[in-house]
């Protein structure tokens, strides 16, 4: 069975990653797909070892400035959004998870630790474009992954 992680944040891009995701995973057999943010809304020692599965019976501890709160509001509502899209795609709810991650190490860390610890085969992430200079002197979330991915297969969506 294959396992997608994926990986999102509040951009345009992640939204493409996920139009890309609904139009595969259905067609692969038995594919499972965790949705999964990285939130510096959560207290990192609160949940380090257990990241909080993103439904309505579970409220995560939050940090308390309204800007967090804020954050994690559209977070449950990206999750929310994702979640009927792949499932009007014709994802089995049963091989869907969504799962917001306190950040950790660093967003493309936490992406990949969560990658293997959940034994997940491919990690699919949007790409926001920059320039391969800008990309270089900046770095990026998803060259991040490819350099540390040893095992994983990467989907970059642009």
């Amino acid at each position: 069975m294959l396992k997608i992680l994926l990986a999102l944040d509040l951009s345009p891009h992640s939204q493409r990653a996920a139009e890309y995701v609904a139009r595969v995973a259905p067609h692969l057999k038995g594919c499972r797909v965790t949705a999964l943010v990285v939130s510096s809304g959560i207290p990192y020692g609160a949940q380090q070892s257990q990241p909080v599965v993103a439904d309505e019976s579970t409220e995560p501890e939050l940090h308390g400035d309204e800007d967090h709160l804020q954050e994690m509001k559209e977070v449950q509502s990206l999750l929310e959004e994702i979640k009927a899209l792949l499932l009007k795609s014709g994802l089995d709810e049963d091989n869907l998870e969504l799962r917001i991650k306190p950040l950790g190490r660093g967003v493309a860390l936490d992406i990949l630790d969560e990658a293997r610890a959940l034994d997940c085969d491919t990690i699919v992430v949007g790409r926001r474009g920059l320039s391969k200079v800008k990309s270089l002197l900046l770095g990026s979330i998803s060259s991040t992954i490819l350099q540390n991915a040893e095992g994983l297969t990467v989907w970059v969506v642009e």
